[in-house]
């Protein structure tokens, strides 16, 4: 006969069954559902971010070639206003001629008729007066000519650059709506992921931060030692081609003498340039190493396929002032190419200068900032800023000026590989690139982030990162 199972191993058991049944499932990588959900939540918090900055860059790109036309169209309406003048003087002038060969070249006559030579000039019209004048040989029609077509021929230049001009400044005003909206979207769903999983969404960030960092790390020094293996074996090579030499040269001087001694010359330089500690070298021997981002960074901070640009309508790319993708050899600072702000032709960009004190004061600069509020197409000292508009307002206070737009920025000054990367120095972002900080040293950036916040020191996120200059 059984004993019937006690109410202590029914309680026992059902317990152990409860925590099997409600152990969180997790994935083939032992990732749990709570674990997923804040990495998807920060992945989209970041292509929000992104695509806020993207269109800010769009934005700013209209405001620059607005900014470019309206002082071309200053200058067309100057030349104008001169070349209307030049053509209301000659017409004076042949008026003048005119009225002297109605006259007869005296106060009398016709003029008399007319009252006075004022009288001839309104009761004729120009083209009367030119014919007369011409016809009298004062004045050649050519010169006439020429300059009523050259005055019309800038008439209508002007008017082309003004229709342009109202076009750039609709498509300003559609980016700036759309930027608008996606900075809302963004701070909302940033909002919405901090109230419903708290600290699980920083301390993610931050993981990932350490981990791109780690890998960078590890990528740099790998590069110094390749570097490093290269110089030493550099001059391996020197040393056994001068103990050759010397050896060589000695058996010619004295053959009977030194054949015995040569044999044991060699080995010696070579034991002593084996001993000898090796030294580090700051110029790098090889430009053709890569220092860019882990490879698995793609797939983790490229945008949607829709929102590179984040337009509804896509503008005429002829005027957009939208950024372009880069290609990036991180690797080399001495021989990088870039595509313009506009796509439209490649240009070398020459070798990075040397750090120099001008940095210094850029970080200075951007220091300066730290707490002022983010805010798109600025650079207001002090009022607010966006991401160019910081490392524009940084450099400029050391005396050097960019362009304040990031993709321009990364255009327009010398490239520099990211493992020899100083303070002052400017880190791109994403790609096509949409935003920009300065590095500081120790693996930290001053930046302007985004919307609904401020301008903060943040650590580098290597798995974004795209390129670096030095516009110094």
């Amino acid at each position: 006969m059984r004993r019937p199972i006690s109410t202590r191993m029914i309680s026992l058991v059902l317990v152990l069954l409860s925590g099997v049944l409600f152990v969180r499932p997790a994935n083939a990588d032992g990732v749990t559902g709570k674990e997923q959900e804040v990495k998807d939540d920060l992945a989209q918090i970041s292509r929000l971010q992104q695509k806020a900055s993207a269109l800010n860059e769009e934005y700013l790109g209209y405001l620059g070639q607005i900014s470019d036309l309206n002082a071309q169209i200053a200058t067309s309406q100057q030349q104008i206003t001169q070349e209307q003048a030049q053509l209301d003087a000659l017409q004076t002038q042949l008026a003048n001629v005119a009225v002297q060969q109605f006259t007869g070249g005296s106060g009398d006559g016709i003029a008399t008729l007319f009252g006075g030579n004022d009288a001839v000039t309104d009761g004729l019209s120009r083209q009367q007066l030119l014919g007369v004048a011409v016809n009298a040989g004062a004045v050649s029609t050519d010169d006439y000519d020429a300059l009523l077509q050259q005055l019309t021929a800038e008439q209508n230049t002007l008017q082309a650059k003004q229709d342009k001009a109202t076009k750039l400044a609709k498509q300003a005003s559609d980016a700036s709506a759309r930027t608008t909206e996606a900075g809302a979207a963004y701070q909302a769903e940033l909002t919405k992921d901090q109230a419903q999983l708290g600290d699980l969404l920083a301390q993610e960030q931050q993981r990932q931060l350490e981990a791109a960092a780690a890998a960078h790390a590890a990528e740099v020094a790998a590069i110094h030692a390749k570097e490093q293996a290269a110089a030493d074996a550099a001059r391996q090579a020197s040393a056994a081609a001068v103990a050759t030499t010397t050896s060589t040269a000695g058996d010619t001087a004295t053959p009977a003498t030194t054949a015995a001694p040569a044999t044991t010359a060699a080995p010696a330089a070579s034991g002593s340039q084996g001993n000898t500690e090796p030294t580090k070298t700051t110029t790098p021997v090889s430009t053709t190493h890569n220092t860019s981002p882990p490879s698995s960074s793609t797939a983790d901070t490229s945008p949607p396929a829709t929102s590179a640009a984040g337009n509804d309508s896509t503008p005429d790319t002829a005027d957009s002032g939208a950024n372009v993708a880069v290609a990036v050899d991180t690797g080399s600072s001495s021989n990088d190419t870039s595509s313009s702000s506009n796509g439209s032709s490649s240009a070398t960009v020459p070798a990075p200068p040397a750090v120099s004190s001008l940095a210094a004061v850029a970080v200075q600069a951007a220091r300066s900032q730290l707490g002022v509020p983010y805010k798109f197409a600025m650079s207001s000292p002090g009022v607010a800023f966006d991401c160019s508009g910081l490392t524009s307002y940084a450099w400029r206070m050391a005396g050097v000026s960019i362009p304040h737009q990031s993709a321009q920025q990364f255009a327009s000054t010398p490239h520099v590989a990211l493992s020899d990367i100083q303070p002052g120095d400017l880190l791109y972002y994403y790609h096509p690139i949409s935003h920009v900080a300065i590095y500081i040293g120790n693996g930290q950036v001053i930046q302007a982030p985004a919307p609904g916040k401020f301008v903060e020191i943040a650590g580098v996120n290597w798995a974004n990162i795209v390129g670096a200059s030095r516009p110094g």
